[in-house]
């Protein structure tokens, strides 16, 4: 049996909520830029390779550097007299690391994951996955365990929001589902009160 959800937000017919939200696009923006180079960067190469501000870039440089994800190298002095240094990645990988500026590990992060894991697995609407199916090429590519209830819960939104297909065949218990709507990279995330903010459109598609 077939199940869905649909979304007018989502198919175009109708505007959502705008939301502006820069968390996730500036830390995968710089995370990407990071581990594309192959040489030790300063902050303000940085500034200019990704057109972020100086102070996002340099928060959350020193955030990853205190948690040993990239090294942080002393390169001298600048001109004016200040302390200049080099970062590279130590621990490279495809999604930024799932911290805060305080280094807090944040498990609501794993939506980066879960979501990247669908976009990559479910290549065409044709494609059926399950939620197991999900967790393995996480565990598989990224070396990060995320939690069967997490994950379920998260597919459950989307799905309620209409990003998704679910399918129950038979007696299964769990359903499978198909990607609708591949809105882009970043992670819709989930809001208070179930509503579902969409970054790479800038709105809330449910209400």
């Amino acid at each position: 049996m077939e199940n869905a959800h649909p979304n007018p937000v989502l198919e175009g017919k109708m505007p959502g909520n705008p939301v502006f939200v820069r968390g996730d696009f500036t830390k995968i923006t710089l995370w990407n830029a990071l581990v594309g180079l192959s040489e030790p960067v300063q902050t303000l190469e940085l500034v200019e390779l990704t057109k972020l501000s100086y102070e996002q870039v340099k928060s959350w440089l020193d955030a990853w550097a205190k948690a040993g994800y990239i090294a942080k190298e002393p390169l001298g002095k600048s001109p004016t007299g200040g302390k200049r240094f080099v970062f590279s990645v130590i621990k490279a990988s495809k999604m930024p690391p799932q911290i805060d500026l305080k280094g807090i590990y944040q498990e609501s992060e794993h939506r980066n994951y879960v979501w990247e894991a669908i976009r990559v697995i479910n290549t065409s609407n044709d494609i059926v996955f399950e939620i197991e199916t999900v967790l393995e090429y996480i565990k598989e590519h990224y070396d990060i365990d995320v939690s069967y209830t997490y994950a379920q819960s998260y597919l459950y939104s989307l799905y309620r929001a209409g990003y998704f297909k679910s399918y129950h065949e038979g007696v299964r218990r769990e359903p499978a589902y198909s990607l609708l709507h591949d809105t882009g990279p970043l992670a819709p995330s989930i809001r208070r009160g179930k509503t579902v903010f969409d970054a790479n459109l800038g709105v809330v598609v449910n209400d």
